[in-house]
C-alpha cells in the first residue's frame, strides 16, 4: 500500500507536499508536526493512515489555532497514529500523550502487585536498582518481576535475583507491566535464559535494515528450567519484543493476554525527538521493531500461548487468575 513518506520495505517513496514559504504563525507547529511524520514515522502503509489528506482537513483548523487549542489540536493529529511512543512535551515541561492503546487502558486495573504478594511465601526482595523483585511460590517454584529494561545495567541486576532463585526447579517471570525499554539489555537479558546462541530478529531505523549479531548465553546464572512468562496489555515496547523472543524457546510458556502492541522506537542515531518552532518537542518513532517471525508487533501485539483473561474484579477478589494457570503449569496449585 502506498504510503507518503513510509520507509519501510517494499512500501514506495512519495514525495510529501509542499509547504507554503511562511505559515501562519497558529499553523507554524502543526506543519512542522505533519512534515516530520510524513518523512520518518514507519506505520503510515502498515496502518493504512491517509496522512495526506488528514493533513488538509486538520490545517485549516490550525491556522486560526492559539494557545490550548492549537496544542489541542496537534495532539488530535498525533492522535491518528495509533501509536503508544508518540508523545509531546509543552515549554513548561508538561508532557501529553495523545493516544494510549486500548490493551493498555483495558488492564491498567487488571494487574496487581500486592495481590502477586499475596501468593508469595516470604514476600518479595527487590534488587538493589529496583527494578526486579524475587520470591518463592511455594517451596521450589520462583517468581521473578521485571519492571524496566532500561537504563544500562539491567543484565546485571538480573544476575543479583536470579542468583537467589537457583534452588527453584521451575521460574515464572512477570513482565505484566514492564514500560519497556532498551533492546541492548533486552537481548542481555535474553542471554541469561539460553544455553545456546539465537538469531537476533532484524528491525528498521528510517527504512534501513539492521539486525542484532547472534544473542549469545550470557551472565553467571543462566536459567533453562521450564519457565511460565506472564504478559497482559501493559506489556509494551522492548517488553513486547523480549516476550516475543522467550516464546519461542522451548522451555519457556507465555500465559497471560496479547500484549500493548508498540513496535516503534528510537535509535541512537535517529532519536526521534524534534522541536517544533514554538518549543514544544515532540517524539515521533523512527525504528520499525520486528518480531522472530519478520513482522512488526505494532497494533496487534504479542499473542499468550495460553490465554487468560482477567479483571478488576479478580483483582478486588484477592486472586491474579493468570498467576494460578502459571502455577497449574508448573505443576503446583496456587497458594494464597
Amino acid at each position: 500500500m502506498p504510503a507518503s513518506g513510509f520507509r519501510g520495505p517494499g512500501y514506495p517513496l512519495v514525495a510529501a507536499p509542499a509547504l507554503p514559504a511562511a505559515a501562519p504563525a497558529g499553523a507554524a507547529d502543526f506543519d512542522a508536526a505533519w512534515a516530520t511524520v510524513d518523512s520518518v514515522y514507519p506505520y503510515l502503509g502498515y496502518k493504512g493512515i491517509p496522512w495526506r489528506a488528514l493533513r488538509w482537513s486538520y490545517r485549516l483548523r490550525a491556522v486560526a489555532a492559539r494557545g490550548e487549542a492549537a496544542l489541542a489540536l496537534l495532539a488530535g493529529l498525533l492522535a491518528e497514529l495509533r501509536d503508544g511512543h508518540v508523545f509531546l512535551r509543552t515549554r513548561g515541561g508538561t508532557t501529553v500523550a495523545p493516544y494510549v492503546p486500548p490493551r493498555m487502558l483495558r488492564d491498567r486495573r487488571a494487574f496487581s502487585r500486592q495481590v502477586v504478594s499475596r501468593y508469595l511465601a516470604r514476600g518479595a526482595r527487590a534488587t538493589a536498582g529496583g527494578r526486579f523483585e524475587s520470591g518463592m511460590l511455594g517451596q521450589d517454584i520462583g517468581y521473578l518481576y521485571v519492571s524496566a529494561f532500561e537504563p544500562a545495567g539491567v543484565a546485571a541486576e538480573l544476575d543479583e535475583a536470579l542468583a537467589g532463585l537457583r534452588g527453584a526447579r521451575s521460574l515464572v517471570v512477570d513482565n505484566r507491566s514492564s514500560v519497556g525499554g532498551s533492546r541492548a539489555e533486552v537481548y542481555r537479558v535474553l542471554g541469561r535464559f539460553i544455553a545456546a546462541p539465537v538469531p537476533g530478529p532484524e528491525w528498521y531505523t528510517l527504512g534501513e535494515r539492521r539486525r542484532w549479531p547472534v544473542i549469545e548465553p550470557d551472565g553467571p546464572v543462566r536459567y533453562t528450567r521450564p519457565v511460565v512468562l506472564l504478559a497482559n496489555g501493559l506489556t509494551f515496547s522492548a517488553a513486547e519484543l523480549f516476550t516475543d523472543l522467550m516464546a519461542q524457546l522451548p522451555h519457556v510458556t507465555v500465559v497471560g493476554d496479547t500484549t500493548g502492541g508498540g513496535s516503534g522506537g528510537c535509535d541512537d542515531d535517529a532519536t526521534g525527538d524534534y522541536v517544533l518552532p514554538s518549543g514544544i518537542e515532540i517524539r515521533i518513532p523512527t525504528v520499525d521493531g520486528r518480531r522472530a517471525d519478520g513482522t512488526p508487533w505494532e497494533t496487534v501485539g504479542v499473542e499468550p500461548d495460553v490465554r487468560v483473561a482477567q479483571t478488576e474484579q479478580d483483582l478486588r477478589a484477592g486472586r491474579d487468575r493468570q498467576l494460578e494457570r502459571a502455577l497449574e503449569l508448573l505443576g503446583a496449585g496456587a497458594r494464597r
